[in-house]
Formats: structure tokens, sequence, C-alpha cells
């Protein structure tokens, strides 16, 4: 079999040090096989699951003889996309891609129902959380965690404290604390409480009922390096938007406006969009205002979210909403799908050009979805 570009070795030597032949090859009936994510950095975990379609293997034996297949494509981490849905369809599917053009499949299915409006966030081990959404039908207020890279997933808990929750915030500060905050949730209302988990989503302890600013839901949000949180825009349904900022230094309990809820100032108000920390600049891209109208736009701050400079009036990608924007592990920004397409934009000079890099993923075209590059620390 011949090595594709991207493709990585992995070397086995023997008890005497010397160099152990291998053969890439799939794995017979019966086979072990590990899988190891490699993603640019040392292996953190070894689990034993099934070949994905497409995967390139080490085959090697093992002290008694057994064969083991090692997936070692480099797939094992990227970014990650996680569910969403189109006008009518909800996914539970996870893609991975270690450049945003070439993407793949590793679960078509996860344990979580297909939902859209979930947050989903990566811990310092690197599992992922994900926390409520909207199935179509339902809201959800289940947590769930990934420890192998969004491959499988454990519930914490099927209710958390809170209650059904989507298009929420969900910051986790340095020490693993998970705070929500806001969204759209129990009997139809908006929501500004914010609750707190030390345990990775299982436990959930309310900071504060009422929040000072105005219950929304699709706010920007952030954790600054200092374990700030910030929250930025947001919607109580159509024509009720805000371009306010807020920040909170003690997870949550007490907050400060930073900016005031001024239009254009500079930037117009906005709901359902998202932002990045990219090194010490808050970037945030695109937004609705007044459904269906879509606004376009980067925008950055580099104080933590009192001013903000405009990057690029509309940017070289078609306005949207509910889409994502992700600063990859090789600092650049990443916008995937949204308004219910799935084009991949990326940009290398911190969100002032973009280049389209994908036209149509492999991935169905959706909304609500979350991206996660899991080779970023």
């Amino acid at each position: 079999m011949v090595l594709a570009s991207g493709d990585r070795v992995l070397i086995f030597n023997d008890a005497l040090g010397h160099p152990v032949a291998i053969s890439l090859s799939m794995p017979a009936s019966g086979d072990r096989v590990a899988n190891i994510p490699l993603g640019g950095g040392k292996p953190s975990s070894v689990t034993l699951t099934s070949p994905v379609a497409g995967d390139r293997v080490v085959v090697v034996p093992d002290s008694s003889g057994k064969r083991i297949a090692i997936l070692s494509d480099g797939m094992g981490s990227g970014l990650t996309l996680i569910g969403g849905s189109s006008s009518t369809t909800y996914y539970n599917d996870i893609w991975v891609s270690t450049n945003g053009i070439r993407w793949k499949q590793i679960t078509e299915h996860a344990e979580w129902s297909a939902r859209s409006g979930h947050k989903c966030v990566m811990m310092h081990d690197k599992s992922l959380v994900l926390v409520g959404g909207y199935t179509g039908s339902a809201l959800c207020s289940d947590v769930w965690r990934s420890i192998d890279l969004g491959r499988t997933w454990i519930r914490q808990t099927a209710s958390a404290g809170f209650g059904t929750r989507r298009d929420h915030a969900l910051w986790v500060l340095s020490d693993d604390t998970l705070i929500m905050g806001g969204g759209y949730g129990d009997m139809g209302y908006h929501k500004n409480d914010v609750w707190k988990s030390p345990d990775y989503g299982v436990t959930w302890t309310q900071q504060t009922a009422a929040a000072s600013w105005a219950a929304r839901d699709g706010p920007a949000f952030v954790t600054l390096a200092d374990d700030t949180i910030v929250i930025l825009g947001g919607g109580y349904g159509t024509p009720l938007y805000f371009a306010d900022v807020w920040i909170s230094t003690d997870k949550g309990v007490n907050w400060t406006q930073i900016k005031t809820d001024v239009e254009y100032d500079p930037w117009v108000k906005r709901t359902f969009f998202p932002a990045v920390l990219a090194g010490t600049d808050i970037i945030f891209v695109g937004g609705q205002n007044d459904f269906p109208t879509f606004v376009g736009g980067a925008y950055k701050s580099n104080d933590g979210g009192t001013s903000w400079e405009l990057l690029s009036a509309q940017g070289d990608f078609s306005t949207r909403s509910h889409h994502t924007l992700t600063y990859g592990f090789d600092t650049a920004l990443y916008i995937t799908g949204g308004s219910s397409m799935n084009d991949v934009w990326k940009s290398i000079d911190g969100g002032v050009s973009w280049t389209m890099i994908t036209e149509h993923a492999n991935w169905a075209a959706r909304s609500g979805h979350q991206c996660i590059d899991t080779r970023v620390v």
C-alpha cells in the first residue's frame, strides 16, 4: 500500500532496540484494533475500537503473536464537527478533518439523540462535553462526555439541574469548571441564569438566577486566559437583539457591562453567531438580525471585549447564522456551514480575508452544529 500525504509512520523496536518490520494492511477477522489519536501530538490513550472505512492501519504482532491493527492516518484528532440540523433533518454524526478539505465520518450516530443548538467544549484532558440542544420536537437537558475525541459518548446526566436548554453559552475554565448561562429553555422562556459544574457536567449548582444581562439566546461567548468569561450579543426573539458585552471574573456570579447595547457601535445587533479567542484577540463573524436577515462582517477586540475593530465589512463568504468559527491548531480561523450550507472557509490573517477551501463538504448541509479542533491543548 502506498502512503498518502499526511500519513504518519509509527516505529516499533524489539527487546534489543532493533526496528521491527511493519506492514500496511487492513486488519483480518479477529484482530484487535487500537485507535491511537495522533493529531501531531503524543498518544494520550488507546481504545479498542473498529476501523472506519478509509483508515490506513499498521499491523504488528503483540507479545503473544496476536496481530494488532493500529489506526495511523492521523485522523484521530482535528477539526471535529458535531451534530446540527438542516431544515428538515437533525443529525448526531461526528466528522473529522485535519485541513478542512477532506472530512471523514468517525461516528454515524452518536449515543445522544440527533439535535442542533447544543454546545460542546473540550476539557484540558481532551475529553469533549456536550450540553443541551433541540431535537426538532423537544428541548434537551442532558449532558454527554466523550473521552475518545467524539467516537463514543457517555451520558453524564439525563436531566441537568438547569433544565432544558438550547442556544446557550458554555464556558470551560482552566480548572475544568464548566459554566453554562442563558439560552432558550423550559416553558418557552429565554434565560439569563448561570450554572456551574465541577465534574464534567455530572452535577450543576446555580451561580445566579438572574444575571445582570437581559435574558437571551444565541449569544457569542469566550473564556479569556485569566478565566474571565465574556458574553456578547444574542437575542430575545424578533425584533429584540443585543450588541452589549458583559464579563464575569467570579465564575458567573457577578457581571460587569463593558460595552453598551448601542446599534452600529461599531457592530450591528445580532444573534446566533460564534466567537473565539485567537491568541489574545476575541474574533466573531456573521450572525442574524431581524429574522430572516443575516449580517456579515468580522470583528476583533484586543482588550477583552471593550473596544472593537472591523476586520472585514462583509467578508468573502456569504452572510449566515448558526455557523461555527474555530481557531485551529495551525492558528488559522475556520468557518463551517450555517444557514443550511456545507461550505468551509479559512482565514490565515486573523479574519481580514477568507478563502473557500471546500464548497460542499461531504457532510450534509446544516446549522446549529459545533466544530472544535481537538489538536488544540
